[in-house]
Parts: C-alpha cells; structure tokens; sequence
C-alpha cells in the first residue's frame, strides 16, 4: 500500500513534497521494483556490450582501410617517386582519413614529387 501511496502521490504532488512525506526509496523495498530494476541493468549490460562491439569492428575496419590505403600509397609512390624521406613518412601517418588516402593514391601516378603529391 505505501508503494502505491508513493507512485500515485507522484501524480499529484511535486517530488521532493512526496519524498518528504513518505520517505526516501519507498519503491526500492519492492521485490518486484528490484526485479525490474535488475533485468533492466542486465539487458542494459548486454546492450551496451553490442554497442561495444560494433563500434570496435567499425573503428576495426576503418584502420584497417586507413593502413592498407597509406601502404598502396608508399609502395606506387616509392617505385614512381622514389623512396620517401622521414618528413613526407611522417605527413602520411598524420593523414587519418581513408578519403584524403584515396585521393593521394589516385594522383600518385600524376605527380613528379612527394612534395608535389603533398602539395595537392
């Protein structure tokens, strides 16, 4: 009866009057609010879990495009303009994404010179 008290009072009054008239936790006594509350935690778990996983094998896969992309790129780039220096090594492994990558590896065999490669 307090429980029900409690929830229908909610309908009414503000919060904190109710909370101050019956008490804190009122529906936390209930065994059926704890079951509940534990089957909520539980499929909550297990959804953030797949979140988890899903986002991991989506960031997986993107550096996994990212370093194929910059490899091609080294290797085309190495035969056509000679082996890179440490400064244009370096420019590459800041580029993050897998569209700039893509771009570059189409304009590697364009290009006369890292630097001009870069400078596109």
């Amino acid at each position: 009866m307090r429980t029900a008290s409690f929830v229908l009072m909610g309908l009414k009054y503000d919060p904190k009057f109710v909370e101050k008239l019956m008490g804190k936790n009122v529906l936390e006594l209930s065994s059926t609010y704890q079951a509940l509350m534990k089957e909520g935690l539980e499929k909550g778990i297990e959804l953030g879990r797949e979140q988890g996983r899903e986002l991991g094998l989506e960031q997986g896969l993107e550096q996994g495009k990212e370093q194929a992309l910059r490899a091609s790129l080294l290797r085309i780039g190495e035969k056509r303009l000679r082996k890179p220096t440490e400064t244009v090594l370096a420019t590459l492994e800041n580029v993050r994404e897998p569209a700039l990558l893509e771009q570059l590896l189409d304009k590697v065999l364009e290009a006369e010179s890292w630097d001009e490669l870069l400078a596109a």
